[in-house]
């Protein structure tokens, strides 16, 4: 108990060897990072599942994706295209768990999961934890909404 008890005490008086996350800023000089203190680039795998994206083009807003999510993220909001109702997508990825269902069941491949996996936030209710949002605002702005695409090539072989 006493040995335990010195090994957290030393711990708590070491040096802090990480960085908050997500850093806010880049840090002022990189002269002292060892090459050894780095980790190497590990290749994301073909089925690694992380943030969605979603096509408001080819959505049809049949609302599939929303009743079989298991945590609920996926929320419909209204919409008038061509002078017929549809609904259209949000995907909150705080409440998200990144389990594929809404890819699988979506007919017009309008979900996609990418292999984007710092998403990272300071705000839990910030917009780049949703998916879809700038789409629902240039909807809402009467322009055309762009198709968000992924940042990062997933790997062909895992």
């Amino acid at each position: 108990m006493t040995r335990m008890i010195g090994t957290i005490i030393s711990q708590m008086l070491r040096p802090k060897r990480t960085n908050p996350f997500p850093v806010r800023r880049a840090p002022v000089s990189l002269d002292q990072i060892r090459a050894e203190d780095l980790c190497r680039a590990v290749q994301i795998p073909r089925t690694y599942r992380g943030r969605p994206i979603y096509d408001f083009d080819d959505c049809i807003g049949c609302g599939l994706c929303a009743r079989v999510c298991p945590s609920a993220a996926i929320q419909l909001y209204p919409v008038l295209i061509g002078g017929k109702k549809s609904r259209r997508v949000l995907i909150r990825l705080a409440h998200c768990t990144f389990c594929g269902e809404c890819v699988d069941v979506c007919a017009q491949q309008a979900i996609e999961m990418t292999c984007e996996f710092t998403l990272a936030d300071t705000d839990k209710y910030s917009d780049n934890l949703v998916v879809g949002i700038n789409q629902k605002r240039a909807y809402e702005a009467g322009q055309a909404p762009v198709a968000e695409a992924s940042s990062c090539p997933v790997s062909p072989e895992s």
